[in-house]
């Protein structure tokens, strides 16, 4: 599976260069800094090797936000804006969040834990991301929509895909390090009742003929 996922994402990475390719040819300046800003997003976590199936997530989330602020899909389903920023503000923070517990500091662990850490990184991106809006509205394109309720909705949004992602990150790995310690205890059981059969087996054929303990079959009587 992880060899499947491992692919599957490389797959989308080829679609982030033809993505790019199309923009060059078919769309504007804007449009070609957008994919080849995704391209860069696509090859990150591929060079930093994380998880194939987190992979596989935030490249279809990268993908699916670029393509679809290039075919307006933002002005023609209101509620997808949100949609997006929860799935692709999530993804991007698990990645981040993977990083962190890779570098060892991710602190304390768990679902609960996890979910606040994803969070808080969600926020960050989230504002990065309206920030890199407003810059488009204000220095590049001005049909870019901004406003106060879009902004503060899209953070919103963002923030809860975050934790979501980050609590489902931590139950995961928590499920992981359950498995991982039951095989070893179990291991370890295993390999102390054999080391012991192995001794016994030793020290009874060591022993002197005269010395070792044989159970009688029948009680002996005195004459």
């Amino acid at each position: 599976m992880t060899q499947v996922l491992t692919v599957g994402a490389d797959v989308l990475r080829l679609g982030g260069v033809v993505s790019l390719a199309v923009a060059v040819v078919s769309y504007d300046g804007i449009a070609v800094a957008l994919f080849a800003l995704v391209l860069l997003g696509l090859l990150v976590p591929r060079v930093l090797r994380v998880p194939p199936a987190l992979d596989v997530v935030n490249g279809v989330a990268v993908l699916v936000a670029a393509w679809s602020a290039v075919l307006d899909l933002y002005d023609a389903v209101r509620w997808w804006d949100l949609v997006v920023h929860a799935v692709c503000t999530g993804a991007l923070a698990a990645v981040a969040a993977s990083l962190l517990d890779r570098a060892g500091a991710a602190g304390v662990r768990g679902p609960a834990a996890a979910s606040r850490r994803a969070a808080a990184l969600g926020l960050v991106l989230g504002v990065l991301w309206e920030i890199g809006e407003w810059t488009g509205h204000t220095f590049l394109d001005p049909e870019i929509y901004i406003g106060p309720a879009d902004t503060l909705g899209d953070v919103l949004a963002g923030v809860v895909g975050a934790a979501v992602a980050g609590a489902a990150i931590g139950a995961g790995a928590r499920v992981h390090h359950s498995g991982n310690a039951s095989t070893t205890y179990s291991a370890r059981v295993d390999g102390s009742v054999e080391n012991r059969r192995n001794s016994a087996g030793v020290d009874g054929a060591s022993r002197p003929a005269g010395l070792r303990r044989e159970r009688p079959d029948k009680k002996m009587h005195g004459h």
